[in-house]
């Protein structure tokens, strides 16, 4: 009866993990790397930013929007009764701060003659014209460096991402790997206790035989009692590092998929080849930082080329031609051709030197920091290799440390058995085996971690599964 309440307890909570997400044994690297890419909150963030400073820039295209404007006149009272309709279109041009613009006017009624250039012939006045600047806003004005420094920023956004996620994945992969480590850790305790509970049956039953004094279960209970304490601990802390790769691994609608002591993980790899420092140094110049940098000193060059700007005088150059039609007076009849220069020299040059002191300073400040960038880089993948270099040499130790300890654990046993040993020495072999198996865990898990940092660091997409289009 009690078989058949288990199975189906079994089955029951089968059914439970299903309908809730739960995800089929074993769980897999690459599973999580491909959940991670697509649901991971961080990676989607990253995204929406990049769309946000794609609005950014498109607002600043509307600067060169095209506009329609109109204007009425009329007077409802007084001597003079003209009245005059007047609309443009007018297109700022992205080049030699200049604009174009064409128009249609017409008027009616009489006017003093101050406003004599609002009369036109009955059949109105066409007009187009433009104008452009000679010396300020000539290779730049505030439209045109605000379009440049939003593309930029669109670029850092767009690097920002690729930052975010080779930071993610690294972290997925590590996160994996410290889980698959403490699984490895709880195993080999509730090892370790299935040991000690099976040696205490066979205790018990040399005691009730009187082949064997009491005090011995006494002693086997301290160890399991130890062993139970180590054990929960294990729990404890896979728990919280299945916790935590469960931010990585998500279902369909981005919500965590929990895990429990029931799934399992892949077991550790072959432990690869480290690469030569000298093979991956040359990947350090296409890091996503050093190209962030780039961006926002190109930024602050914009700034300081609009200082020089607004240190030149003003020489704005207008033409404009514009024809009458219909009947009116004769001096109307011939088209005309109006060409005008505005010119305004600052007295004062605080604001543009001002500017231009600023993006130089900044400029030099993101000089000293792509330098540091560099050497920190470098540093990082330098002690990077020389960690894998230690932990490969640190997992080939801790393999032979586990098959000497397993042989000395081995022949304990038998003497044991054979009444030539006792249950401290049993015992410090099992613990030996024990320690030899948890520090090769470690050492793969530390191995796997550094790896996943090299891939970062080396911006290796596939191992990543960044080559992936969602």
């Amino acid at each position: 009866m009690n078989h058949r309440w288990r199975a189906l307890s079994l089955a029951v909570l089968g059914v439970l993990s299903a309908s809730s997400g739960a995800l089929a044994a074993p769980i897999t690297p690459q599973q999580v790397l491909n959940s991670a890419r697509i649901h991971y909150p961080m990676i989607l963030r990253a995204a929406d930013q990049i769309r946000a400073a794609e609005g950014a820039r498109q607002e600043a295209e509307g600067a060169f929007d095209a506009t329609a404007e109109s204007q009425l006149f009329s007077r409802p009272n007084g001597f003079y009764d003209g009245n005059q309709a007047d609309a443009r279109i007018v297109k700022p041009m992205p080049f030699a701060g200049s604009r174009i613009y064409g128009g249609y006017r017409i008027s009616d009624g009489s006017f003093p003659i101050y406003e004599d250039e609002r009369i036109t012939n009955n059949g109105g006045e066409y007009l187009i014209g433009g104008g452009l600047s000679l010396l300020r806003d000539r290779m730049i004005d505030a439209r045109r460096l605000n379009l440049a420094n939003t593309t930029l920023e669109r670029d850092i956004a767009e690097i920002d991402q690729t930052l975010t996620k080779l930071s993610v994945q690294r972290d997925a992969l590590q996160h994996y790997w410290r889980w698959v480590a403490a699984r490895a850790v709880r195993d080999v305790r509730r090892d370790l206790l299935t040991i000690a509970q099976e040696r205490q049956n066979g205790i018990s039953r040399s005691v009730r035989s009187g082949n064997v004094a009491s005090i011995f279960l006494t002693e086997n209970k301290q160890y399991i009692l130890q062993r139970e304490s180590e054990l929960n601990e294990a729990e404890r802390i896979l728990n919280i590092r299945a916790n935590a790769l469960s931010l990585f691994l998500r279902d369909d609608k981005g919500s965590p998929l929990p895990l429990n002591t029931g799934d399992e993980g892949m077991a550790f790899p072959a432990v690869e080849t480290v690469p030569a420092v000298e093979t991956v140094m040359e990947k350090i110049s296409a890091r996503p930082e050093l190209a962030r940098l780039k961006r926002e000193r190109d930024v602050q060059e914009n700034n300081r080329a609009m200082g020089e700007n607004m240190l030149l005088p003003r020489a704005d150059l207008g033409v404009e031609f514009s024809d009458d039609r219909g009947g009116g007076d004769f001096r109307r009849d011939e088209g005309e051709a109006i060409v005008k220069l505005d010119i305004s020299i600052p007295l004062q040059r605080n604001l543009g030197e001002g500017r231009r002191a600023r993006a130089e300073a900044s400029m030099r400040a993101l000089d000293h920091a792509r330098r540091l960038a560099e050497d920190s880089l470098k540093a990082e993948l330098e002690n990077t290799v020389k960690n894998l270099e230690i932990y490969r040499e640190f997992i080939k130790l801790t393999r032979d440390e586990i098959t000497l300890a397993q042989r000395m654990q081995a022949a304990e046993r038998i003497r044991f058995e054979n009444g030539d040993s006792d249950f401290f020495v049993l015992n410090l072999r099992e613990q030996k085996t024990a320690e030899a198996r948890i520090r090769n865990a470690v050492a793969q898990e530390a191995f796997q971690s550094e790896l996943a940092a090299l891939h970062a660091l080396t911006m290796n997409e596939k191992a990543l599964a960044l080559d992936v289009k969602n």
